[in-house]
């Protein structure tokens, strides 16, 4: 019932980074830079980084709002329209990885970020790799 409400989708990646956050408890490694506010035995860092995720997460579905406009049918609307609505999301997503990014900078924690960095490649190249593949079924006229 945490994981998945049957009316919401919950916000499971940031759920998943503040418990690993708070299994993992203080890093007694380097005590001088652990001045961070602890709340119920979680840094302020760690709840960043919990919403940088989230942050990510839905910058990506904005992205993947987009429209093919060459599947469009005339019943659908305005290309007009559909070519504005591609734009925004475009723009919205990339507005909301920004300020991700902005987020990582502030951590001030270069592992962090390249851990971050090489997931969200990871993350990107599945959805390349899905996308061409589903075009290549189609192609064959499979779907």
């Amino acid at each position: 019932g945490l994981v998945h409400d049957s009316r919401n989708n919950l916000q499971l990646r940031g759920l998943v980074v503040l418990l690993i956050s708070k299994a993992a408890g203080p890093s007694s490694v380097n005590t001088s830079r652990q001045n961070y506010d602890m709340v119920s035995g979680i840094y302020s860092c760690q709840r960043s980084l919990a919403e940088i995720t989230e942050l990510i997460h839905t910058a990506l579905l904005v992205h993947r709002g987009i429209v093919n406009l060459n599947e469009l049918q005339s019943s659908d609307g305005p290309l007009k329209d559909m070519q504005f609505g591609n734009k925004i999301a475009i723009l919205s997503g990339d507005f909301l990885l920004a300020n991700a990014c902005n987020g990582l900078a502030l951590l001030q924690n270069t592992k962090v970020v390249e851990l971050l960095a090489s997931a969200l490649m990871d993350l990107v190249q599945g959805v390349y790799h899905e996308n061409s593949n589903s075009a290549k079924v189609k192609d064959f006229g499979i779907i």
